[in-house]
């Protein structure tokens, strides 16, 4: 009699195993900054065994990078900069000459970088209650490689906007924070620090704005004179010496000394046509009509 054993491995293709490949690797600095170049290196990976010792797998091994951020690498010292703050799970995968794989995970963290700097002006300086208030943040400045996405403003009456300029104005008299802050597309924000106190009087002591146009009913492409000489100062000593018209189209503001301008709107719609004046000490009014184009 004969006895046979039979072994019956499943089809496919056997992958090589090493348990002495072991994958490992350092990143410097960790925590790291936006925009920092961070050093990785796998020089500690280990690949075969010699007398109950571990020997570095060194530039025997291939090795390939995720760096948790949607790109990758390769390499035994790879760089690589992170441009958003947040934590990162980075995965090194190491194979060894006859293609048995090693892999780990570790976390790297990176901290907002050099914030950027909130500035803003407003006019004007004085204002009054009800007055409309010009707020300008165009001064405000990244860090260097950075762009500045968004602009939220406090107005420190529970009122609040975006928008790098924007208008305010204030329902009673008294003092108030106002507080910019400016966030980049790294996610940095800076702030203006402190805030910027803004007094509201009483007597709300502003030009009074106030025009009329004709045609009254205009067609596309029709010139349309517009006549902003019924606006009044405030006191005879103190005139108006600027007209801003903003016509509601796109185009840019006519600024003048003289209050009537003429404007041609291009296309059909109803039109919100702003006429700001200033006066000579600075103080600003400011009134709105609707101008509908046939």
């Amino acid at each position: 009699s004969r006895q046979v054993e039979l072994l019956l491995i499943p089809q496919g293709v056997i992958l090589p195993s090493n348990p002495n490949l072991v994958a490992s690797f350092s990143a410097t600095p960790n925590p790291a900054l936006v925009l920092q170049t961070v050093a990785f290196d796998a020089s500690a990976t280990t690949a075969s065994g010699t007398d109950g010792a571990r020997a570095l797998c060194d530039t025997r091994c291939t090795y390939s990078w995720s760096f948790g951020d949607g790109r990758s690498g390769s390499g035994i010292r790879p760089f690589h900069t992170y441009t958003t703050i947040g934590t990162y799970l980075v995965t090194l995968t190491v194979v060894d000459p006859l293609g048995a794989q090693a892999q780990t995970t570790q976390t790297q963290t990176v901290n907002p970088g050099v914030p950027p700097t909130a500035t803003f002006s407003f006019s004007p300086s004085s204002p009054g209650i009800d007055q409309v208030i010009f707020f300008n943040a165009t001064a405000a400045r990244p860090a260097t490689g950075r762009t500045i996405v968004s602009y939220d403003w406090d107005f420190g009456d529970g009122t609040k906007a975006s928008g790098m300029t924007t208008t305010h104005s204030y329902k009673s008299a008294g003092q108030f924070p106002v507080i910019l802050r400016v966030t980049d597309d790294a996610g940095t924000v800076g702030q203006v620090t402190p805030p910027t106190t803004i007094t509201v009087t009483a007597t709300a002591g502003v030009p009074t704005a106030a025009f009329t146009f004709s045609p009254t009913a205009p067609a596309v492409n029709q010139q349309v004179f517009f006549d902003g000489s019924t606006s009044r100062p405030l006191a005879s000593n103190q005139p108006i010496s600027q007209y801003r018209w903003d016509f509601g189209d796109g185009s840019p503001d006519e600024v003048s000394e003289n209050s009537r301008v003429t404007h041609v709107f291009r296309r059909a719609g109803t039109y919100v046509v702003r006429l700001t004046v200033t006066d000579s000490t600075g103080k600003i009014g400011t009134t709105t009509v609707n101008v509908a184009i046939q």
